[in-house]
């Protein structure tokens, strides 16, 4: 397995069975790459960043395949944040500025150019139906059809819920129409978009700027969350209270996080440029450390994408027109002034001096890690995660790549 990421240059990792890293191929940056996306075969990624072109490159070998040039004057703030392909590869949505550009990687043209948010864009990404997500710094987060152009403001109806903070990060769901973004001041809000467009959880995570999000590949109510405030958060956002059910001090800031398809590890990515793997069951010490892009940041990482077995292990296809169909329920949002109070004074105990940390991280290793480590148990009312024994793509030879 390969997880790749990006900073002054990007890296493609292969991942052994003890979670060590070993470096497979390194593609230089004239500048700075800020994003990634793996394609639908998990054989090649697209990175954006600091420049006006977006380059997509094979991931066992680093050679480029094309090069996209987004604009053709380059400014000195100029930079793509955020990119995703489409579900099948055939598109690659570019987010920059308020703009959302549609390539048609097989035409190698701009298939559209969407202008319909009205503040910097801060992710895109497609979801399995082929209709993609774009989310803006003001809180704005539409899903888009690639087909009509049209979109749907999942947060336009959401009376008081409409951030004071910057939207920072948006995730996706693998396996449930889940969406989760987070924010300036450390609040995460989830929604379920098969039920409408109010959201289903909504409380400060951390106290400081959630920098990213990973949803769960095993279990639909976790997500995983990092911040500047150098923590790690597992959240399980249908539990009656106590919803940080694990937390890991990380002692850096964190830039970066993403799920093993094991639903049990996540890579972490710092901003002094390490990678940090860790195993949710057992959180008092990473599982390991590498030195991936010292002494620049992370500026972001990702696993090859999770690929459900079945059918029945996903559910996450939606589309624009179920979104408007869907019954708008009124919001059971987690989101009450004793479980927000409840939130803050567990982030600030973590965030105190180490003595009383040393204090809580024995309650994380211990009962929190019990209590993340029996969600993974039969007997328990979140989903089993099990070791997948599904086989991803082996280093794949130099040969020709066509799209689908």
């Amino acid at each position: 397995m390969y997880i790749a990421s990006v900073s002054d240059s990007l890296k493609v990792w292969d991942v052994d069975d003890d979670r060590q890293l070993k470096l497979r191929n390194t593609v230089k940056s004239t500048s700075e790459y800020l994003c990634l996306s793996w394609n639908h075969t998990n054989q090649v990624i697209a990175v954006g960043g600091r420049e006006n072109k977006v380059h997509i490159v094979h991931a066992a070998n680093g050679r480029l395949l094309q090069s996209l040039q987004v604009t053709e004057t380059v400014l000195s703030k100029f930079k793509v944040p955020t990119l995703s392909f489409s579900h099948n590869s055939r598109y690659l949505a570019v987010g920059f500025e308020s703009i959302i550009q549609l390539w048609d990687l097989k035409e190698r043209q701009i298939k559209n150019v969407l202008t319909g948010h009205k503040s910097p864009l801060v992710s895109v990404q497609f979801n399995s139906s082929g209709d993609f997500f774009g989310a803006d710094e003001e809180g704005s987060i539409k899903l888009w059809s690639p087909k009509t152009y049209e979109a749907v403001n999942i947060t336009e109806d959401n009376r008081g819920v409409r951030p004071i903070y910057s939207l920072t990060k948006l995730a996706i769901s693998s396996i449930v129409p889940v969406v989760a973004a987070g924010y300036d001041d450390g609040t995460l809000r989830v929604w379920d978009i098969a039920n409408g467009i109010n959201p289903i959880f909504q409380l400060p995570v951390h106290v400081s700027k959630i920098t990213d999000i990973s949803c769960s590949t095993k279990n639909s109510r976790l997500i995983a969350t990092a911040s500047l405030d150098e923590h790690i958060h597992l959240i399980d956002t249908d539990a009656p209270s106590r919803h940080i059910c694990s937390s890991i001090h990380v002692e850096q800031r964190i830039s970066a996080i993403s799920f093993h398809e094991d639903g049990m590890h996540c890579a972490v990515g710092a901003m002094d440029g390490t990678i940090l793997m860790y195993d949710w069951r057992n959180t008092t010490e990473p599982v390991s450390i590498t030195g991936a892009h010292e002494p620049f940041p992370v500026q972001a990482l990702s696993f090859q994408n999770y690929r459900p077995s079945s059918s029945k292990e996903s559910n996450s296809e939606y589309t624009t027109s179920s979104i408007r169909s869907a019954e708008k329920k009124k919001p059971a949002v987690v989101s009450d002034n004793k479980l927000v109070e409840e939130v803050r004074q567990i982030t600030r105990s973590l965030q105190s001096d180490m003595p009383v940390y040393e204090s809580s991280s024995k309650v994380a290793s211990g009962t929190a890690a019990t209590a993340v480590s029996s969600s993974f148990s039969s007997g328990s009312p979140l989903r089993q995660a099990k070791e997948t024994t599904e086989e991803l793509p082996p280093a794949v030879p130099a040969t020709p790549w066509r799209w689908a």
